[in-house]
């Protein structure tokens, strides 16, 4: 039995009743379970509406403490050790990478934690990177990759096929943008499958705000 729990005209909840024995609820243990609704509907609508301030104050604070690593250190490895360690709370990875797009239109990295993975020549670096441009060219939004959508993306799909022989099977693509220049990008890689979500992309997009200027100006000294 799962009678719903409104408040103010929408379902915010329900709650489950179960029993070993079979049939053993008729309607009038239905609209006993719809009275209790009724009664804790404003207690739980309340509760909610804490959870999701605590929720956005922890993420307003994880993004102020992102962002004065990224302003405050001198040592990027050293400031990004602490930035990916703190984004694990909000955004899982088990491989978490920020790849650079230098003047040379190429690509390379400039940091990388967890699992690793073969990667590219200086040819598949370069294709690399014109494939991730034009991912990006018309929607600055963070994507999770699947291969059945990365078809014409061969670098991409090169790319995918060596992180999941790694053991890898999610991945999440952040694109830098920085003064409105594409500047890299951040990666999040899972061995969970279907480890991101809708809240991830939002996150994360967040994020590359926080970090971009950091990047740009190590990249600059990339030639």
């Amino acid at each position: 039995m799962l009678p719903q729990i409104r408040w103010q005209g929408e379902n915010i909840a329900a709650i489950t009743f179960r029993s070993r024995n079979l049939d053993n609820y008729d309607s009038s243990h239905l609209n006993i379970a719809a009275e209790i609704a009724n009664q804790v509907a404003g207690a739980i609508a309340n509760q909610i509406a804490l959870q999701k301030s605590l929720s956005v104050a922890k993420e307003r604070e994880l993004l102020a403490r992102i962002s004065s690593i990224a302003t405050g250190s001198n040592d990027l490895h050293d400031a990004f050790e602490q930035i990916t360690a703190a984004i694990k709370e909000f955004v899982p990875w088990d491989r978490i990478a920020v790849t650079a797009l230098p003047s040379n239109d190429s690509a390379q990295y400039l940091f990388q934690s967890g699992v690793q993975f073969d990667k590219y020549s200086a040819g598949g670096w370069k294709n690399y990177a014109a494939e991730m441009i034009d991912l990006f060219s018309d929607d600055p939004t963070p994507m999770i990759i699947y291969q059945h959508s990365m078809s014409g993306s061969h670098e991409i799909l090169r790319d995918q096929v060596l992180a999941e022989e790694s053991g890898l099977k999610s991945w999440l693509l952040v694109p830098l943008i920085w003064r409105n220049n594409h500047i890299g990008h951040l990666h999040f890689r899972s061995l969970e499958p279907d480890a991101y979500n809708d809240y991830h992309i939002e996150i994360s997009a967040q994020i590359s705000t926080q970090i971009g200027g950091a990047i740009a100006a190590v990249s600059q000294t990339i030639i």
